[in-house]
């Protein structure tokens, strides 16, 4: 909702239970029946299309969960803005609000305004904020009456023009605290029905400590503009973070056991686990600035990167996982890349061997690993839609 107040805009349903506290004073409660009508009744979502668009070079958190709220939940939890995460109670805070104003339904229109034209959205975006999430949207690829494109433009604004919302929240430590922040600042509703916020702040933290919400994602992300980091502690090395580009596939030829992933020129490379940064090297093909780099993983591989463009490691640096390395070349012609620009990766055999293929015969797979596709297979597997 914008700055331009108007009274109960987008509260939906709202349920008021009064009880006296020992001071004589009253507050307000949600029963175990209605808590659990907050995680269990919002409205079914399943993203579609991949997150992130085509081509997005850009981490967005996995759309993880089995309702809106949930979903929610699990995205703001891995939103990064410079290394700082919004904790448990802050999230809630956020929910809160969100519930209060649109029940959580990215589809949720409400033209009781001053002027009469809509407000709509998780967060009731209203005016030029609203016309900015069309906007915005449409650049991204995204359609912006779903979901995913809501939790993304929310996260935009954040790293922002409402950046002043994220660092206030972040002084916060208890969901009405939260919830009260969230309404000043993000939401600036003048008050309006600041207790429900406050109310359903407070039940959805009560699921979350139950552990009836925010159940940990597959996925997460690495560094800040990084990629998607799993369970395990591995990212998948490139760009897009999700399934619009073909399953890597037993498909390389002769040395066999890597893959060349085709992608554009300037898509963006990850690093596939922790590790730290070997040789650099910046010609290919005679090509200079067609490039190398190899990554010695803490998990005891040692990955080859090839026919990049850009690196931005040098030896002995220290990655994280998910971080962006280098971009996939688009010059050189088939001096640089053969067949068309791509990343190729391959990691040595036994582990400690370094990956690369520049010194193995045409017909001799001994030095490379033998279960690296099914490897990169799961990697894939586990990207959002």
């Amino acid at each position: 909702m914008d700055s331009k107040i108007f009274k109960a805009v987008g509260i939906w349903s709202l349920l008021f239970i009064f009880l006296a506290t020992g001071n004589g004073s009253t507050a307000l409660a949600l029963s175990q029946s209605d808590l659990d009508s907050i995680y269990n009744d919002s409205v079914w979502y399943k993203a579609t299309g991949g997150v992130g668009g085509a081509g997005s070079d850009q981490c967005v958190p996995d759309l993880s969960g089995s309702g809106n709220a949930e979903k929610i939940w699990n995205y703001l939890a891995n939103i990064n803005i410079d290394s700082k995460t919004l904790l448990p109670p802050q999230i809630a805070g956020i929910l809160g609000n969100l519930r209060a104003e649109s029940g959580l339904n990215p589809k949720a229109t409400n033209t009781n305004t001053p002027d009469g034209t809509p407000a709509y959205g998780i967060a009731q975006w209203y005016q030029g904020r609203l016309s900015y999430l069309k906007n915005w949207s449409a650049d991204q690829g995204l359609d912006y009456t779903t979901l995913e494109a809501q939790l993304r433009f929310l996260e935009q604004e954040l790293r922002t023009y409402k950046r002043s919302s994220f660092d206030a929240i972040l002084q916060e430590t208890t969901p009405s605290g939260a919830a009260k922040s969230w309404e000043a600042n993000f939401e600036i509703a003048g008050g309006a029905g600041l207790d429900n916020r406050i109310a359903y702040a407070e039940a959805y933290y009560k699921a979350y400590q139950q552990g009836k919400l925010g159940e940990d994602s597959s996925a997460s992300c690495g560094p800040e503009g990084g990629g998607i980091v799993n369970i395990d502690g591995y990212a998948y090395p490139v760009a897009p973070l999700n399934k619009s580009a073909p399953r890597p596939a037993d498909t390389h030829a002769q040395p066999k056991y890597a893959f060349d992933f085709m992608r554009k020129g300037g898509t963006a490379v990850y690093a596939v686990y922790d590790g730290s940064i070997g040789r650099v090297n910046t010609s290919y093909g005679d090509v200079q600035g067609c490039s190398s780099i190899n990554l010695y993983g803490e998990d005891s591989w040692k990955y080859w990167y090839g026919h990049l463009q850009k690196t931005l490691v040098q030896e002995g640096d220290t990655v994280k996982a998910g971080q962006k390395i280098g971009e996939v070349a688009g010059f050189g012609g088939s001096a640089c890349y053969g067949g068309g620009p791509h990343l190729h990766l391959d990691r040595g055999y036994p582990p400690g061997t370094p990956g690369g293929g520049g010194t193995l015969a045409p017909d001799d797979n001994s030095r490379r690993d033998p279960t690296f596709i099914p490897f990169l297979q799961k990697l894939y597997d586990e990207l959002p839609g």
